[in-house]
């Protein structure tokens, strides 16, 4: 029965993942945190599996379902227990390559904190996550370069010039705008570039504790950078 349930809970995973992403860091009505981190937009959404390959945490827990709607979590384990929590705002780490422009394979791009709660079916004990998920380059992930120009303000000067005799003022306007000129880039992140890493803690009552790394592959999201 369990690994039925196993079989359809990756099944399932795509279809929730099509569910969220249309509506990444949208309100929600239980009073969750909505705004997007600066320049970044990623739903961690995902089949997680333990990075050994073996147990993730408990004595069973193999892999964990993350559905990620806004910035609200809910997590099933290969159990079937249900957690709830919140993924934090996601805030952008580390730097482009500075002559490709490009994350170089291994690079963490962005991270979030992420933090869930719930009863693990199997140990009858209720259970306390909190951690960080990182979306890292699998493969160089080369962004989409622009050009942009900001207005930063506008200077009016007049200038009063007297003339005598006889007495004549000229009145003299002039406006001068100030600007500054840069570039942004913006990164995808897809299945094909990315994987996200989750690091964290799994505590249980009683005592008992276990050290998690999970990976996932990425399943969608943009962040910008800028220069001057």
């Amino acid at each position: 029965m369990r690994n039925t349930i196993s079989i359809v809970m990756a099944g399932a995973v795509s279809g929730l993942a099509a569910l969220f992403l249309g509506c990444e860091w949208e309100s929600t009505d239980d009073g969750f945190n909505t705004s997007k981190g600066a320049g970044a937009s990623v739903n961690f959404s995902g089949v997680y599996r333990a990075a050994s390959g073996g147990v993730l945490a408990g004595s069973n827990i193999t892999q964990i379902v993350v559905a990620q709607s806004g910035n609200a979590v809910e997590v099933w384990d290969n159990n079937n227990s249900y957690y709830t929590g919140s993924v934090g705002s996601p805030g952008i780490v580390g730097s482009a390559d500075a002559v490709s422009g490009a994350y170089s394979a291994g690079a963490v791009m962005v991270q979030s904190q992420m933090n869930f709660e719930g009863r693990n079916n199997n140990s009858g004990r209720y259970v306390l996550f909190s951690g960080i998920v990182h979306a890292v380059a699998v493969n160089d992930v080369q962004g989409t370069t622009s050009s942009t120009t900001v207005t930063v303000g506008t200077n009016n000067t007049t200038t009063i010039n007297i003339n005598a005799p006889p007495v004549t003022i000229d009145n003299e306007n002039t406006d001068a705008n100030t600007s500054t000129s840069g570039s942004s880039t913006t990164y995808s992140l897809t299945e094909a570039n990315t994987q996200y890493v989750l690091d964290g803690n799994w505590i249980e009552e009683k005592g008992s504790s276990y050290s998690v790394s999970a990976i996932a592959p990425a399943v969608s999201g943009t962040f910008t950078t800028t220069s001057n």
